[in-house]
């Protein structure tokens, strides 16, 4: 499992405490590595709790993240749950540096815990942001903004770090949530959650995902080309579509950067050639997936 080799690798540079244990059902810490992490976790929540810099909390969260490291063969759940606490905080930045370190090597079913509910809890965001870009356009069309520049860069950038991080955690929970994704393209989902969604379910690897992505990019094709998936912010070149191209519905580069995903996925599986052009091939793509299927595991399987 990815998050299980994301712990074998923290070992390598990480200390292994010969008290510490992983019982079946719960971590037993010795008594210094029980008291360090009572001490580190009573001072860093005071700081989470009281501090309004950022900077300040993410410091607090590196501390919390750094008591793993002295017995990293027993990762505690105190420890990954005050992390996954910090997807929920006000600050973007402090959420995506809260994510980076729950999945480097923490408890695996608090990390996956985590993970699950900052998705969900950033897809309810999310739904209020997106109602907000619309406000947006016609505040840009007259002229003024109630949203910065940094708004619409940070929030697509921590939605797509969720994304990647469901397909990291190699949880069935997690995966259905990313495959999730993929059910109709025209829903106001911008296209590049599709192509981030794309690569975190391939590099899963379970012949479900393959299914589910190539269907979805075919389906996505076809609606763009018929028209029924129009631009929400107006033409690319004028000043408001330039300016919200990136978080606009899907267009062709989309669908292609999605259909590149399977063409890497295919050189790595070193399954059948993928169509030539990438476009206009539906039959062949389903040609190829039906050769190449019994290459892809009907479960999860880690990546090579």
């Amino acid at each position: 499992m990815w998050l299980a080799l994301l712990s074998t690798l923290a070992l390598a540079t990480a200390e292994v405490c010969a008290q510490c244990r992983v019982d079946p059902r719960r971590t037993v810490l010795c008594a210094t590595h029980l008291d360090e992490e009572l001490t580190t976790l009573r001072e860093e929540r005071s700081v989470l709790a009281r501090s309004k810099d950022s900077a300040e909390r993410i410091a607090a969260l590196q501390r919390i993240a750094a008591l793993t490291a002295t017995h990293s063969n027993a990762p505690s759940p105190n420890v990954a749950r005050l992390l996954a606490d910090g997807l929920h905080d006000e600050s973007l930045t402090v959420r995506r540096r809260a994510l980076a370190l729950l999945l480097d090597g923490q408890h695996r079913d608090e990390t996956i815990k985590g993970v699950l509910d900052g998705w969900r809890a950033a897809q309810r965001s999310w739904r209020e942001f997106d109602a907000r870009l619309n406000l947006l356009a016609s505040e840009l069309s007259k002229g003024s903004s109630s949203m910065s520049r940094q708004d619409l860069e940070d929030w697509p950038a921590y939605i797509e770090s969720l994304l990647a991080a469901l397909g990291e955690v190699h949880d069935e929970r997690a995966y259905k949530e990313l495959l999730g994704l993929f059910k109709w393209p025209a829903d106001r989902t911008p296209g590049r959650f599709y192509v981030a969604a794309a690569r975190a379910a391939l590099a899963v690897e379970s012949r479900k995902g393959v299914e589910s992505v190539l269907e979805f990019a075919l389906t996505l094709e076809a609606e763009i080309g018929a028209g029924r998936v129009p631009s929400r912010f107006g033409p690319g070149n004028s000043l408001i579509g330039s300016m919200m191209r990136p978080l606009d519905n899907a267009v062709m580069h989309d669908v292609e950067d999605v259909l590149e995903a399977l063409v890497d996925f295919a050189r790595h599986k070193q399954s059948a050639p993928t169509p030539v052009p990438l476009l206009g091939s539906a039959s062949t793509w389903r040609a190829w997936f039906k050769a190449a299927r019994d290459q892809f595991t009907e479960r999860m399987t880690l990546l090579e």
